[in-house]
């Protein structure tokens, strides 16, 4: 699934994540998972950022085949790689946990050995 960055939004922050300032306006950015109202990509600094998806138009809305939904307490969705999709995978992720970052590397050659 890939999204296209369709405009700037005033130094606003989401979710304590960074602003739109680590995307490029027009860019093409591929979506590594949904989270209730927000997309997952990989940013101009090649960090996994969740950002609102209404600051995206949907270039490609094919989802790979290994991706998994998963239905929250209050029914909220979830998208992604199942091995992305674990209990505080993301959580593990940004505080450093050595398998999660390995993982996600491994993911991220995977995804880039199908693209070119």
């Amino acid at each position: 699934m890939k999204v296209k960055f369709k405009e700037t939004h005033k130094d606003s922050l989401f979710d304590g994540s960074p602003s739109h300032q680590s995307l490029t306006i027009g860019n093409v950015y591929r979506v590594i998972g949904l989270d209730v109202d927000s997309v997952r990509v990989m940013d101009d600094e090649g960090e996994p950022v969740l950002f609102p998806l209404s600051w995206f138009s949907v270039v490609d809305d094919k989802w790979p085949s290994d991706w998994i939904v998963t239905i929250g307490a209050d029914g909220e969705q979830y998208v992604g790689p199942e091995i992305l999709r674990e209990d505080y995978f993301w959580e593990r992720y940004f505080d450093g946990d050595r398998a999660a970052i390995q993982t996600f590397k491994r993911r991220l050659r995977e995804w880039q050995k199908y693209e070119t």
